[in-house]
């Protein structure tokens, strides 16, 4: 249970570093864009917010998606919830494996539920 606590830590540090490099990623592409595309200011401006903001959300939704996952899925274990437990323990695996198509498609391997059902075994 404590590995995926610390899985849980992991992947809200990586949620704040995504928010900082989206950051500093948008504060640089601007002047780039100004310099190099020869356009005005307020287009650069433009086009840098929009370009920070779509890798932003990229990168924030898979992570954020699986920060979620993982949590309900140890908050099922501890509090013994079986079926929510394997229900949340496919698609935190699937989200793990195959990003955000992971939230739709449960193709998980044998290995992901072997984990899975020895989690449950020893957690309840």
């Amino acid at each position: 249970m404590n590995s995926y606590k610390k899985s849980i830590d992991i992947l809200h540090r990586r949620l704040i570093r995504v928010r900082v490099f989206c950051f500093v990623l948008t504060i640089g592409v601007i002047p780039l864009f100004y310099f190099f595309g020869e356009i005005t200011w307020h287009h650069a401006f433009i086009i840098g917010i929009t370009f920070g903001l779509i890798v932003f959300q990229s990168f924030h939704f898979k992570y954020a998606i699986e920060q979620k996952a993982l949590k309900n899925y140890v908050y099922h274990l501890e509090h013994k919830n079986k079926e929510t437990a394997l229900h949340w323990g496919r698609k935190y695996y699937a989200i793990k494996r195959l990003g955000a198509l992971g939230i739709r498609h449960m193709n998980i391997s044998i290995e992901d539920e072997q984990t899975i059902s020895h989690d449950i075994r020893k957690n309840l």
